[in-house]
């Protein structure tokens, strides 16, 4: 059982690119101890390791937006300063990480070209704020303010999206604590002893 578990933990791990070694290590330690504990022990490392992945996607998720974010305010005040658009673009180019730098540019090329942007495509606020300076061209509308107006929505529908995870969290709290931590405990301190009970009960 605890050998399946294992080679199962380990496979998964190589799939998702997990340090492996940092798994396999303590729960073979806590299996030595008692099989209960290695398998418990075995799950909380993978928990652990698996979490950590995760929130390093989204911190790099969270970077990403904030530096768009970031592009269109520093746009909106080159704007607003009397620069153009394109030179406030590649101004902003230069302020942020490469895949945002790299997605202004692509946007500023294609606007030099005269192309669209995709409709099929997902949306971003880089995509949003090409849309906008090229409709400002045409309609006459403040470039400036209209940036300006972008930049908060995004940042208004940022704080709904963080309301509404954090009040998922007790409903997700839900599950590791009725499938994770309760029988846990019951493996580790209540079944050890019922079965030492009934051991002692058969002699």
């Amino acid at each position: 059982m605890i050998v399946l578990f294992v080679a199962a933990a380990v496979a998964y791990g190589l799939i998702l690119r997990l340090p492996h070694r940092g798994l396999i290590t303590p729960a073979l330690v806590a299996a030595g101890v008692h099989p209960s504990l290695g398998v418990v022990c075995a799950a909380t490392q993978f928990g652990l390791l698996r979490g950590r992945q995760i929130r390093s996607l989204r911190s790099k998720a969270a970077r990403h937006r904030a530096d768009e974010l970031l592009a269109i305010d520093l746009v909106a005040s080159g704007v607003e300063a009397g620069v153009s658009f394109a030179t406030a673009v590649a101004t902003a180019v230069g302020c942020v990480n490469d895949a945002v730098a790299s997605d202004l540019s692509k946007h500023l090329k294609r606007a030099n070209r005269g192309a669209l942007t995709d409709p099929e495509a997902d949306s971003t606020p880089v995509d949003s704020m090409f849309e906008i300076a090229r409709s400002s061209a045409t309609s006459g509308a403040s470039l400036g303010t209209e940036l300006r107006g972008l930049s908060d929505a995004e940042r208004e529908r940022d704080d709904v999206r963080q309301e509404e995870r954090l009040a998922r969290l007790p409903v997700k709290m839900l599950f590791p604590l009725s499938f994770l931590i309760l029988p846990g405990f019951l493996l580790v301190a209540v079944v050890p002893a019922v079965v030492d009970g009934i051991s002692k009960l058969t002699l």
